[in-house]
């Protein structure tokens, strides 16, 4: 397995020339957040992030690539690349993705997946081109079956550096998901009902074994969708997204005191198409 992780990585490295030679439009995006003027009045304030994808073939496989870089500060300019390779073998989808970044080119990201029908397998590690070696993260499967007039969808996951394992479990039925995320210290269950046609959305309460509730909301108003999560003695937080547009609103629900405008927080950013 060991080996065949290491073949994909460097076959995925070597994509990420390939591919983004080719054509396409880069998308440009703009965000101003609460902490943004702390950075003064330079090109950081704007928090300019530039992505570039594209996808073509290469040795009877599909490939794809992307570069995205971000302006931190004026003299900073942090930047990641991804490559992708997927081809079907024997009526099973292979694909891995390998992922890398300014910070260190030589430590890489590796995400190998195989599905077949309703099952998935994914395994995520990392490797290191300086030494040479590869490690796996977590090892995860995924299977889809029909249940009960419905649907049911088993996710184990197994992370191996923690030795911890968790389990999700959901059954789908008629618009509403009954979900049960699980480890050994601690279970959540969550159900999410879609509300009438005439309103639209979905509302979603969970509670865990601990005894934390909390209750997310969505529903499409104009061009866009509204979200809401609301957690007792916590936080609250809104989100509009209408594609180009998105802005998050996240304020503390745990006291209220002289410092409470200090702690609430905001997001307002813009992505668009570059036209070359």
């Amino acid at each position: 397995m060991m080996n065949l992780i290491t073949r994909l990585a460097l076959l995925s490295s070597s994509v990420w020339v390939v591919v983004l030679a080719g054509p396409s439009k880069p998308e440009l995006s703009l965000r101003i957040n609460s902490d943004s003027f702390d950075k003064g009045l330079g090109l950081g304030l704007l928090e300019p992030t530039v992505k570039w994808q594209t996808s073509g073939s290469l040795a009877d496989c599909d490939v794809q690539g992307g570069l995205e870089m971000s302006v931190t500060e004026e003299t900073s300019m942090p930047y990641k690349l991804w490559g992708k390779v997927k081809k079907t073998v024997g009526g099973i989808g292979l694909s891995t993705r390998v992922d890398t970044s300014s910070s260190n080119l030589n430590a890489l990201g590796l995400d190998v997946q195989a599905t077949k029908g309703a099952t998935n397998l994914q395994i995520k590690g990392k490797a290191d081109t300086g030494d040479a070696s590869v490690s796996v993260n977590t090892v995860k499967v995924k299977q889809t079956l029909p249940a009960l007039g419905g649907s049911l969808t088993l996710i184990p996951k197994y992370n191996l550096p923690a030795k911890k394992a968790d389990v999700t479990v959901s059954y789908s039925t008629g618009g509403t998901v009954f979900t049960v995320d699980a480890d050994a210290s601690k279970q959540k269950v969550t159900i999410q009902q879609p509300l009438p046609e005439t309103i639209g959305g979905s509302v979603a309460p969970s509670i865990t074994t601990e005894g934390d509730i909390t209750l997310s909301y969505s529903r499409p108003v104009g061009s866009g969708v509204v979200s809401a999560t609301y957690k007792p003695n916590d936080f609250a937080t809104v989100t509009y997204n209408d594609g180009p547009w998105s802005a998050t609103v996240k304020a503390p629900m745990d006291s209220f005191g002289s410092d409470y405008k200090d702690r609430l927080s905001f997001s307002v950013g813009r992505s668009d198409v570059i036209g070359l």
